[in-house]
């Protein structure tokens, strides 16, 4: 039980890492206007919070015992 809860709130950690490295990338390419910034940090929070979840079902589906 622990290491599930330890293991969600890594993936946890892994979507704010995320979050802003995918947008950060864009910003080292030079694609930081106005326009692209906030369209780049739309599309990083639904691709970290997609990781994330992707993430967590693992320990969450052997917590809540469904392997049984």
């Amino acid at each position: 039980m622990l290491f599930g809860i330890v293991y969600i709130l890594a993936a946890v950690l892994l979507t704010l890492h995320l979050t802003h490295g995918f947008w950060s990338a864009f910003q080292t390419l030079g694609l930081n206007n106005k326009n692209w910034m906030s369209r780049l940090k739309l599309v990083a929070k639904i691709f970290a919070i997609a990781i994330g979840v992707g993430f967590s079902i693992i320990p969450l589906y052997f917590m809540l015992g469904f392997n049984n």
